[in-house]
């Protein structure tokens, strides 16, 4: 019970297994989290090894001091700093997240988080 309305909870970031894998800050996510869970996942950072390369509730990718998770993109694969900067360094165009399915609506939110990742 307690897991499935913190999975509900935390759908708007790719919902619990995916915030597990990422390196996240309680603090820093958009959501308000009663104490129990708070000290949940604080505890699971404690022991656990994230993915630095995933974007998403990454602590070192914000926008005003929260992180962020756009599921279009997540549903999409884009989920990793080698989905959005390619190996020579620059950022796959817009036109090629097109192709992988992302819909014109976010090309704004797309070349924000080019920016966001190349900081």
């Amino acid at each position: 019970m307690w897991k499935s309305i913190l999975d509900d909870t935390l759908s708007p970031l790719g919902g619990l297994r995916f915030l597990l894998k990422c390196d996240y800050n309680v603090d820093k996510l958009p959501v308000q989290l009663p104490m129990f869970y708070v000290e949940l996942l604080n505890a699971w950072k404690l022991v656990s090894i994230p993915n630095y390369n995933i974007v998403w509730n990454n602590q070192a990718i914000n926008i005003d001091n929260k992180t962020i998770c756009w599921n279009e993109f997540v549903e999409k694969n884009i989920v990793s700093v080698s989905d959005v900067i390619g190996a020579d360094g620059l950022p796959f165009s817009f036109e090629a997240m097109r192709i992988r399915g992302i819909e014109r609506i976010n090309f704004i939110k797309w070349y924000g988080l080019v920016n966001l990742v190349r900081v």
